[in-house]
């Protein structure tokens, strides 16, 4: 399984040739992908999105992950990966999901995201 991180789906969703492609490669592959609801949060709260982009981004969200939430073992993981090491408390939800799920990170936000102990990290 793989977990999603915010910007990987933008990329996608703007058409981003490589990031297309490797989701194709990974459908074939049969690797579940996931998003937490807090990805999903932030990609549909951008202020500019156009009429029928929020339907669209929620037909595809639905279509393509398995959706998480953010529950109390999600926060608890979250609050402790926030008191080891400075990150945003979106960016330690998404990390507490993958974490929790024993899955790798999908990410460009490396810089963030290698401060996290255990986290294991795929980027292109």
């Amino acid at each position: 399984m793989l977990v999603l991180d915010t910007n990987i789906l933008i990329a996608h969703l703007g058409g981003e040739v490589e990031v297309v492609r490797k989701f194709v490669a990974w459908r074939k592959e049969n690797i579940s992908l996931a998003v937490s609801v807090i990805t999903e949060c932030e990609l549909l709260s951008y202020p500019r999105l156009r009429p029928g982009e929020e339907e669209r981004i929620e037909r595809f969200l639905k279509d393509s992950f398995v959706s998480f939430p953010f529950d109390n073992r999600m926060a608890r993981r979250a609050a402790r990966i926030r008191r080891t090491v400075k990150v945003e408390l979106a960016d330690a939800a998404i990390a507490a999901l993958a974490l929790e799920m024993q899955a790798s990170l999908v990410t460009r936000n490396i810089k963030d995201f290698q401060k996290i102990p255990s986290l294991s990290i795929v980027t292109f």
